[in-house]
């Protein structure tokens, strides 16, 4: 029942709720994302609709569970901001460069393995690269990068397991785009995430 404070519901509960709702929660969703790695260096990477919900009257979004929370080295941050900026410039070399610096690749690598692990980034952070709101909804964003993930997991002999702290993001990431198609919002991540970014 609502109360005077309003109602607080979990993510599943807002799939019929106005596209206006759907695309504050999601945009809360990114934004706490970006607030956990770039401020406080902290985040908790299960990212299951059980683990938040919304309050309709504050339109306030609450984190429910923090056991899955990992903490993150500075190091490993600035590499995130730098692969993020250099996304948005749409500057490959220097998101190769910060790619390098969180761990991807290794000293053997080839060239070819090495594009297909950027053309991932490329496209993970499409959303981010979109000027003005991104359709999550209408979107076929998830299944390409499973299907490019698919591709280079089975390209024997060049894939290597990232690093740890980047395998438990990219599961955050992840979870949250098809948590975004799921409640088909429409966000601008762009200028979201331009506030978190170097001026």
């Amino acid at each position: 029942m609502p109360c005077e404070h309003g109602s607080k519901l979990s993510l599943d509960q807002h799939t019929t709720a106005t596209q206006r709702t759907r695309d504050r929660v999601v945009g809360l969703l990114l934004e706490l994302l970006f607030r956990e790695l770039f401020e406080f260096g902290m985040i908790q990477t299960d990212p299951n609709f059980a683990n938040f919900i919304y309050n309709t009257g504050t339109r306030q979004l609450g984190l429910l569970d923090f056991g899955a929370t990992r903490r993150y080295p500075v190091t490993v941050i600035e590499a995130y901001r730098g692969l993020l900026e250099a996304a948005v410039r749409e500057d490959h070399a220097a998101m190769s460069e910060s790619a390098q610096a969180i761990g991807y690749f290794r000293k053997d690598i080839h060239a070819r393995q090495r594009a297909a692990v950027m053309e991932l980034f490329v496209l993970a952070t499409e959303p981010a690269r979109t000027r003005g709101r991104f359709d999550f909804g209408a979107s076929d964003l998830a299944v390409r990068i499973r299907d490019a993930g698919m591709a280079l997991s089975f390209d024997h002999g060049y894939w290597h397991t990232p690093p740890a702290d980047a395998i438990f993001l990219h599961r955050k990431l992840g979870g949250l785009y098809l948590l975004a198609a799921r409640l088909h919002a429409k966000v601008d991540v762009r200028i979201i995430l331009e506030r978190y970014l170097h001026p």
